[in-house]
């Protein structure tokens, strides 16, 4: 019985002290771009994106993420996970991650599908204008969301527990602050 017992407080002790640690996941460093380099990520200097070399195959496939990357906007730690090679001609879907926030840009005939009317250099222009730049600096940071129509754009400001965003209308093309809060407010 004592033995059992034991035991059980022991594995109690291991998974309770396990929980504790504060280690970096595995990749988890990255250098000044951005890219998780234990990973295999690396900068590419053309493409002006992170990405493993050995997975872009071809210059088709870098033409692609080249051309996806110019639409999305070039930021820090944007890393082409994949390019996807469809059957028609000029036809590909890239793979995004971004510190997490996962996006595609699919490309027909070597054009964009679902391009936005309003660009990216619109959107900052109208974000510079707001009362965004009031709450703080807007970073390099930036996404197209095509189901809402809009940009997001990084935003340089302290709330306790926010990441905040600039988000630009492309149908309204105004600009309000998003302050994406989690609910976690840090002690």
């Amino acid at each position: 019985m004592k033995r059992t017992f034991a035991f059980a407080l022991f594995l109690t002790t291991v998974v309770v002290l396990s929980g504790c640690t504060s280690e970096k996941p595995i990749g988890g460093e990255r250098d000044v771009h951005g890219c998780l380099t234990p990973a295999g990520y690396s900068w590419d200097d053309e493409i002006k994106a992170c990405l493993r070399p050995w997975e872009i195959k071809d210059e088709s496939q870098r033409i692609a993420a080249k051309i996806a990357v110019e639409y999305v906007g070039q930021s820090k730690g944007l890393t082409v996970v994949q390019v996807d090679v469809m059957k028609c001609q000029g036809c590909f879907v890239v793979h995004f991650d971004s510190y997490g926030e996962r996006t595609e840009v699919a490309l027909q005939d070597w054009n964009i599908v679902g391009r936005s009317d309003l660009t990216y250099e619109e959107a900052l222009l109208i974000a510079q204008e707001s009362a965004c730049t009031k709450e703080g600096n807007l970073t390099n940071a930036s996404f197209y969301n095509e189901n809402t129509k809009t940009w997001w754009i990084g935003l340089d400001a302290e709330k306790p527990g926010c990441a905040p965003a600039c988000v630009v209308s492309e149908d309204t093309r105004t600009a309000e602050i998003n302050w994406r809060c989690t609910g976690a407010i840090p002690d």
